[in-house]
């Protein structure tokens, strides 16, 4: 019997991203995927999405996802999940999830609505209040990031 659409999101959320499982990767994107909403274009593929994977490990610490709630519907299925990090020392969240879709085991498309800005914010990387100022026309300027 073939695994839920949900459950080969559970799979992915637990080998990839809480225990750090590379070879995960591989086995379950597609090498066709597309993820949407990682970036400004889709992530094409394994390779491609590895390089947003590695950049997120190596900046966070102690990576749990835990799965909130899940709806399937066929091949495609919508997964809410709270992931909880640490970075710089501090503990961060990211809440969101995402709807994919998922064909013979592995995802083959995914459209990503994680809360990045509520990410940055906790980070410090941006101010609490970003996104009035921002709807209110103000434009941000970064500094060089202090190391």
């Amino acid at each position: 019997m073939a695994a839920t659409a949900s459950a080969v999101m559970r799979r992915w959320f637990q080998e990839v991203w809480c225990e750090g499982r590379e070879a995960s990767v591989a086995a379950l994107f597609a090498a066709h995927g597309l993820a949407h909403g990682l970036g400004p274009t889709p992530v094409k593929g394994p390779q491609e999405f590895l390089a947003f994977w590695r950049t997120f490990r190596a900046t966070f610490s102690d990576l749990h996802i835990g799965v909130l709630a899940e709806v399937d519907q066929g091949p495609l299925t919508y997964v809410r999940c709270l992931a909880k990090m640490t970075f710089r020392g501090r503990p961060v969240a990211l809440e969101g999830g995402c709807l994919c879709r998922v064909e013979r085991g592995q995802i083959v498309e995914c459209w990503n609505t994680w809360d990045f800005v509520g990410l940055l914010v906790g980070m410090g990387a941006l101010p609490p209040d970003v996104v009035p100022r921002a709807f209110a026309g103000e434009v941000a300027r970064f500094a060089p990031a202090a190391r």
